[in-house]
């Protein structure tokens, strides 16, 4: 039953599709693409962060996090794709909102690099690769750049970016203090909106 559910989330989530399209498939040789915006996530940011911003390296490392965590904000970005370098430093400008209220716990701040986490075409290893695909899939992930939050592993809202920081600090800090009612509204909003976002995406093929 629980892989019924867990199927039906991936082809509710499965019609996103953000600016970027898809990337150019898995390279035969040569190295990965230098972290821009990881250099510039330290360089942003007005006051001095409690935590880090987490970049993380695999599909595993990403899950990890979120299924380890109340409330995460993450901002998808990719190294090929100019639109997603404009909010370079975003994550990092969350972080140092929320960092001004250091009572607040519970939240974890994500850079996720497209390539390393949902590439599936340029993640060597099979079995991470899959992982790869399986998040994408769920997320409804074709491009980037976007944003999702995160309750409880579960994603319940998603935006196209924004370099808009005090909003998206507020609404996490909102999310942080939700209780399972308000929780379960929005995850029905969401796959609501996903569940038209799929029709819509039939309509056009």
């Amino acid at each position: 039953m629980a892989n019924l559910g867990r199927l039906a989330l991936c082809i509710l989530l499965a019609s996103y599709i953000s600016s970027c399209g898809k990337p150019a498939k898995r390279r035969s040789s040569g190295t990965p693409q230098a972290s821009v915006v990881d250099t510039n996530l330290v360089e942003a940011g007005t006051a001095q962060p409690v935590k880090d911003v987490l970049t993380p390296s695999s599909p595993s490392e990403f899950r990890d996090i979120i299924e380890g965590s109340r409330v995460v904000f993450v901002y998808f970005w990719a190294s090929w794709c100019d639109e997603s370098l404009a909010y370079t430093g975003i994550a990092q400008r969350v972080l140092a909102e929320m960092s001004k209220n250091s009572d607040l716990e519970g939240y974890e701040i994500i850079a996720a690099e497209y390539d390393k986490v949902l590439n599936d075409f340029k993640i060597e290893d099979e079995a991470e690769a899959e992982k790869a695909n399986q998040i994408k899939q769920e997320l409804g992930i074709i491009g980037t750049p976007n944003m999702f939050f995160f309750i409880d592993g579960v994603p319940v809202k998603y935006s196209y970016a924004s370099n808009e920081a005090d909003k998206i600090a507020e609404e996490l800090r909102s999310m942080s203090m939700a209780g399972k009612e308000q929780v379960s509204s929005w995850t029905e909003d969401f796959l609501l909106k996903a569940e038209r976002r799929n029709k819509k995406a039939e309509e056009d093929q």
